[in-house]
């Protein structure tokens, strides 16, 4: 994917995870256990964030200017996104749902350090060399 592909394929995720947010909250708000308090804050804290964000960020690049805080919370919106996704048993369906999963995965590793990767990987191979 170009860079501007995958900025709008970002923002299109992003809306997708609030959208999802906000459909599990109602269906949260409907319960009236006292377990489901926080589980309600919680999503309550998701959508106020993911709505703040989708007006400021519209791209991956803008992302680096909010804070640590907000840029692991994306992370983890993407990252619990991705590992829930469902797959389709229907060929065309799977192809799609495949391709999302693949392109979540590429945003993820662009928060990945390559140079603590590569650190960690002169480690082991120093581990391997002392054996």
């Amino acid at each position: 994917m170009t860079d501007e592909e995958l900025d709008i394929f970002f923002i299109e995720e992003l809306k997708k995870i609030l959208a999802d947010m906000k459909d599990c909250s109602e269906a949260a708000k409907k319960q009236t256990w006292e377990e489901y308090d926080e589980i309600k804050e919680d999503y309550a804290y998701v959508i106020d964030d993911l709505e703040n964000l989708l007006e400021t960020v519209h791209s991956i690049d803008d992302l680096a200017l909010t804070s640590d805080e907000e840029i692991t919370n994306v992370y983890e919106y993407l990252e619990a996104y991705r590992d829930y996704l469902p797959i389709s048993a229907e060929p065309e369906e799977q192809k799609k749902n495949l391709q999302e999963y693949n392109n979540i995965t590429e945003i993820l590793d662009l928060f990945t350090d390559d140079e603590e990767d590569e650190d960690f990987d002169d480690m082991e191979d120093s581990d391997s060399e002392e054996d």
